[in-house]
């Protein structure tokens, strides 16, 4: 009875060891799961009671998922009573797993919302037009869930003439999702027009009139709205989302970018260099990064030795306004010794940038 009880006593020593002994993995909340939002460009109608339009759904699924998802979304609604129902739900499919440095997976479909010939004029009355019966294959781990929703506003109004017909928009600049680098000259696209033998456009309007320049000069998402009316009261609205990012142009010396390994002693400071087209301040790093995680070490990838390392107590970064680039030291730990990592940087415009190394002992 005694051995067998220091024997388990032992086992459990070595698991507990062993575990302590496993390094951690670097990897920031921000990507432990994914989500699927979705955007509905034109956002607004106004339509007779019996009237009909057809609506476009983009859809964008970002972030990490550890197996495969799926999810659905309504493409036609009524409205009836003033509420809406949504019926024809279409099913799509993102295949898993994915990790929060992978491209956005974009989807988009086109339905129809149709207002009942019993609808009392009013509004305007609100669709959420929105993700549901989300099913993910994996019981733990990263999963799909639900970002955000859109708002697709109907107003039902009897018209006084034959006209019932919304204009028509076209946004052509910027292109829903489109994206920019910071300060590039970008000049609005867009026209409206009623139909052959309506009441005839009696307004087009946009963030910035077609032909003039659009809004570059901060990271991140913006939008661009235009709305346009006719005579007769009939009213549209497109809304495009863009997104406008760093010149990053890749890590400088002495750090390669991938596929090559950059070969280095483990315990190290590396300093990790890059250019963003001028001095765009030190806060540029998103929350929880840089990171690195663990990956393979591939034996038929290139490798080449880090030329330059540095003394430091912990990592930091800090900007050369003469070479134009900014510098992040970046500390190693002499645990990961014979372990290859990569390095991920995520900037504060959304943009993942990661490096590989190897370290030695």
């Amino acid at each position: 009875m005694r051995t067998k009880l220091r024997s388990k006593i032992s086992l459990l020593f070595i698991v507990v060891a062993a575990l302590i002994a496993i390094p951690a993995v670097a990897i920031a909340s921000a990507v432990d799961t994914s989500t699927v939002d979705v955007n509905v460009p034109s956002t607004s109608v106004t339509l007779a009671p019996g009237g009909s339009e057809n609506i476009d759904i983009n859809i964008r699924v970002t972030g990490a998922q550890a197996g495969n998802a799926s999810f659905k979304v309504y493409r036609d609604w009524t409205l009836s009573g003033g509420t809406f129902t949504g019926s024809t739900p279409q099913t799509f499919n993102v295949p898993g797993p994915r990790v929060g440095q992978d491209p956005a997976l974009k989807f988009s479909t086109t339905g129809t919302v149709t207002v009942d010939s019993g609808q009392a004029d009013g509004g305007p009355f609100n669709l959420q037009v929105n993700a549901f019966d989300i099913n993910n294959s994996n019981t733990t781990g990263a999963k799909l869930n639900a970002g955000t929703f859109d708002t697709y506003a109907v107003t039902v109004e009897t018209p006084q003439n034959n006209d019932i017909t919304a204009p028509t928009i076209t946004l052509t600049t910027p292109p829903d999702n489109a994206t920019y680098t910071k300060n590039d000259p970008v000049n609005a696209d867009y026209s409206c027009e009623d139909e052959a033998g309506g009441s005839g456009l009696e307004s087009c309007v946009g963030d910035v009139p077609s032909g003039d320049a659009i809004d570059t000069s901060t990271v991140g998402e913006h939008t661009f709205t235009v709305d346009a009316a006719d005579n007769a009261g009939n009213t549209a609205q497109v809304i495009h989302h863009y997104f406008v990012h760093y010149a990053f142009n890749g890590f400088r010396s002495p750090v390669d970018n991938l596929p090559t390994y950059n070969t280095l002693k483990a315990g190290s400071a590396v300093p990790v260099k890059f250019s963003l087209s001028g001095n765009q301040g030190l806060g540029i790093i998103a929350s929880g990064y840089p990171a690195s995680i663990t990956v393979p070490c591939d034996a038929a990838a290139p490798q080449d030795a880090i030329e330059e390392t540095v003394t430091a107590g912990g990592s930091s970064l800090s900007y050369d306004s003469v070479a134009d680039q900014y510098n992040y030291v970046w500390k190693t730990d002499k645990a990961w010794a014979g372990t290859c990592r990569q390095f991920v940087l995520k900037l504060d415009d959304g943009t993942f940038h990661q490096a590989n190394f190897k370290l030695t002992k």
